[in-house]
């Protein structure tokens, strides 16, 4: 009978009739005991190892007591990080330590996949569609005080600290009492960070699948249902219906009063009893992930005999949500002028209160009821939005109904042919204002499409220039913007000469992330600040400072100030802080020389007096200089690598310093410390990177090039070659970007408000950060530390939103706040931004893209959020 059953292992799994996977002789699962925490962790490092291309264990991160959170990633091909349009589908089970069915099945479910993979059509199907993660157990710590038989109580239930894991996430209608745990804050950015499409939360001591919201703002145990309720109550329906108990009991299937509101198997959560801060709830208010809450025994911990029944209870039912990750539509959101992804784009169904965002790949995944007709709108800053009516069938298990969308440019350009190769230039290191305005013509003549030639200051001829991808789209201007600008003493030629090199170099692509930088982001460049002073500069001089002032003889690095009147300012700092205000600056830097290192606000004296003053966003500031000095000077042999601190007698090439010149500790200072122990500071004045951090949040860095002032021509070029990986290095900030945007509700076409104030709350930490204003296009762009914030979002014509949101160091954190008009009898006006739409119908066919973002990094994820 073995021998039979073995030799058509393959029908009976596709049947359901044996324990497909466990028969195996080598990795069987023992199903006679519970594994201990390292016991899981070895299962999980010999499936790795039998089967390397389609399974990878990872960590989450540490709980209290320093247990990882082990979880398996499983998928076809699984070394090649890009599956386009894949959906990912994730498992939690053991959230509360004493539920720990969940744990088992989960244990049990990665084995059975992998050992059928190749047997059973049906999981072979998953592994090649699906991009499962399996995280058994989210609450070790609970887990391992947790007692054996106990099927009611609370021991193990909380996490090291006592608090409930399932009432600590940030939720808009309850405050957590508790301060968000280690392993919430660990779930929250794991969330929030990969754009999962499905999810679900295995528990313990009832038997029902629980669908979203948990809560309601009153508290209330009533049905309170999500805007995607149908799509809800169909994935709580398929895990009951192939559950082998689940769905047979019209209601209270443990007996309990408060089972009196289940249905066959399923319940609105907030219905059989209201909670606020659940990790449900915070996956469909911050993420485009749809989650449910399983409740799979009555029993807690039962004994260990009743694990292989939970397990046949269970397998079915687990297959058959899995495949629920392709219900509904997914496809490539694209530009129709030149085919590159839109990250970002929010797609919107007519009659649902839900959208959800395409990745930084362009892809969407919308998980939509079957059968039925939607009218879906796509949407994105720059874009004419583009409606469709689309028609599904009965859902397929070999994926989503792919509808790939074009959008056009709101004012399109007209296509050029724009130079390939260009050989830079720069042989007689000519510094004359008419030499450098002349490198900008050629740029702008070579590149018309990604250059753009402007005025910074009429009177002394000061240019820039602005590079992006498209800089002939207006739209392109709300991009978050590099401000780099060097000559505000203009005998320090230095930083003139690299930033002329960097344009040149960023423009023919010959860095590495050209392409990611000019689509992701405006570079402004201004090579030198201060014209005017020029023909003072004593060429080769490194001490003599003629050239510093400017026409006025006045120091340019101390004429900002921060009133409202710009009447004591000099023209070119006037001009300078207008770039501020015309462009999203998340970051601007200061080139010049007279020191070796790199230097972060506050410049302005401590209160009370002290040698230190650093703004809010000290953690994430230094970081930015430290990566910066870290790779300055590397690519040339004879400079000294920044990161090290040398003095000026280690760092100048010529020798022409003393042995006991000070220098910056590791090449990174504060602001003013820097000053003060030069004996640069001046308290009576302002300084630039106080100003625009105080006004704008912007990260501004003073960076110093070289101890000389006016260097030797050679010594210049091997300053500008070794400043373009830490120019680099700066700009790729674009990509780890607090981003939101912000909409009024319900609006059709879509209106974007502007005026908003955003308002951030680093929670934890006693310090206060510089509100952000929405721009006319409702964007706001923002580096932040990482951590967790309460952001909160204000306009005199809406109500109030605010959210709790964690920020991710080294990736994007993109969100949508919807604002609600305010009632009012009377009619105003807000200023807002409307974006045209256009209407196709469901016969176009737009294939997926054809060309993609080479340059970008593979494993590049985008995090979007819809907070309401």
């Amino acid at each position: 009978v073995l021998f039979a059953v073995m030799r058509h292992k393959e029908f009976l799994c596709v049947l359901g009739l044996v324990v497909c996977g466990l028969l195996s002789a080598h990795g069987a699962i023992d199903m006679s005991k519970y594994e201990t925490h390292e016991e899981m962790h070895t299962i999980m490092v010999n499936l790795e190892e039998r089967y390397p291309d389609t399974s990878h264990v990872f960590s989450l991160g540490k709980s209290i007591n320093n247990q990882e959170l082990w979880g398996i990633r499983i998928t076809r091909d699984l070394k090649n990080d890009t599956h386009p349009l894949r959906p990912k589908m994730k498992w939690i089970g053991n959230m509360h330590g004493n539920e720990v069915i969940g744990r088992q099945v989960l244990i049990y479910f990665m084995q059975f996949l992998l050992e059928n993979d190749g047997l059973s059509p049906r999981i072979t199907s998953l592994i090649e569609t699906v991009d499962m993660y399996i995280v058994p157990t989210m609450n070790p710590d609970g887990f391992a005080s947790a007692q054996l038989g106990q099927c009611l109580g609370v021991t193990g239930r909380s996490n090291a600290h006592f608090v409930d894991l399932n009432r600590n996430f940030p939720d808009p209608s309850h405050n957590p009492t508790d301060s968000l745990q280690k392993e919430t804050k660990l779930l929250m950015t794991w969330i929030t960070s990969n754009n999962f499409v499905l999810s679900a939360n295995l528990h313990g001591g009832s038997l029902v699948a629980s669908y979203g919201f948990d809560g309601n703002p009153q508290d209330r145990n009533v049905n309170t249902p999500t805007p995607d309720d149908k799509v809800m109550r169909l994935l709580a329906r398929t895990y009951a219906d192939n559950h082998k108990k689940m769905a047979t009991f019209a209601n209270m299937p443990c007996g309990e009063g408060d089972e009196a509101v289940f249905d066959h198997g399923i319940t609105n959560g907030a219905h059989w009893y209201s909670l606020g801060g659940g990790m449900q709830d915070y996956n469909y208010l911050n993420s485009n992930c749809f989650e449910i809450t399983v409740e799979l025994s009555c029993c807690k911990y039962p004994k260990a005999s009743e694990l292989v029944t939970e397990w046949e209870n269970n397998k079915l039912s687990l297959l058959s949500y899995t495949e629920m990750a392709h219900l509904g539509i997914k496809g490539f959101v694209t530009s129709e002028e030149n085919g590159m992804p839109i990250a970002g784009a929010i797609i919107s169904i007519a009659g649902i209160d839900h959208d959800i965002t395409s990745n930084n790949n362009g892809e969407y995944f919308r998980l939509l009821a079957p059968l039925q007709e939607y009218t879906v709108t796509f949407s994105a800053q720059g874009y004419v939005s583009k409606t469709k009516s689309i028609a599904l069938g009965a859902m397929s298990t070999q994926g989503a109904v792919v509808e790939s969308i074009k959008l056009a440019p709101i004012n399109p350009q007209v296509t050029t042919t724009e130079a390939t190769t260009t050989t830079t230039p720069l042989i007689n290191f000519d510094y004359t204002t008419q030499a450098i305005n002349n490198h900008l013509s050629l740029l702008e003549d070579d590149y018309p499409s990604r250059v753009s030639v402007f005025t910074v200051d009429d009177p002394t001829k000061v240019k820039g220039i602005r590079i992006t991808n498209e800089v002939n789209i207006p739209s392109n201007e709300n991009l978050p913007t590099i401000l780099l600008f060097a000559g505000m003493h203009a005998n320090e030629v230095s930083g003139t000469y690299a930033l002329l090199v960097y344009a040149y170099k960023l423009l023919e692509e010959s860095i590495d992330q050209a392409t990611s930088i000019l689509n992701n982001a405006n570079v402004i460049i201004v090579p030198r600040l201060n014209n005017a002073g020029f023909p003072q500069a004593i060429d080769d001089d490194c001490t003599a400072t003629d050239g510093s002032l400017n026409g006025n003889n006045v120091d340019l690095f101390y004429d900002f100030s921060s009133a409202s009147s710009t009447h004591f300012m000099q023209p070119e700092s006037v001009s300078l802080l207008r770039l501020y205000e015309q462009f999203n600056v998340v970051l601007s830097a200061n080139f010049g020389n007279g020191g070796y290192g790199i230097t972060y606000p506050f410049s302005r004296q401590p209160l009370p007096t002290g040698t230190k003053n650093d703004a809010p966003d000290v953690k994430r500031m230094r970081s930015i200089a430290t990566a910066f000095a870290k790779v300055f000077g590397g690519s040339d042999s004879d400079l000294k690598l920044m990161g090290n601190g040398p003095t000026c007698a280690q760092s100048d090439l010529e020798g022409r310093f003393d042995s006991d010149t000070s220098s910056i500790p590791n090449g990174v200072e504060n602001s003013f410390t820097y000053l003060q122990s030069s004996n640069l500071f001046q308290q009576r004045n302002e300084y630039l990177g106080d100003i625009v951090y105080d006004k704008y949040g912007t990260f501004h860095f003073d960076i110093y090039l070289g101890c000389c002032l006016y260097d030797f021509d050679v010594n210049i070029a091997k300053t500008a070659n070794a400043a373009t990986a830490g120019i680099t290095s700066l700009i790729n900030n674009v990509n780890a970007l607090f981003s939101a945007t912000v909409i009024e509700r319900n609006s059709v076409p879509q209106v974007f408000v502007s005026g908003a104030n955003i308002t951030f709350t680093h929670l934890g930490e006693a310090v206060s950060l510089p509100v952000s204003v929405t721009t006319e296009s409702g964007l706001v762009y923002r580096l932040l530390s990482p951590g967790e914030y309460e952001v909160t979002v204000t306009h005199a014509k809406y109500s109030t939103v605010s959210q709790i949101v964690v920020v991710v160091d080294s990736q994007p954190n993109a969100y949508s706040f919807k604002l609600s008009p305010k009632a009012s009898t009377t009619e105003v006006t807000v200023p807002t931004t409307t974006v045209p739409t256009t209407t196709t119908t469901a016969s176009e066919e737009v294939p997926p893209p054809t060309t993609t973002n080479s340059e970008a990094p593979s494993t590049s994820k985008t995090a979007t959020t819809t907070t309401t």
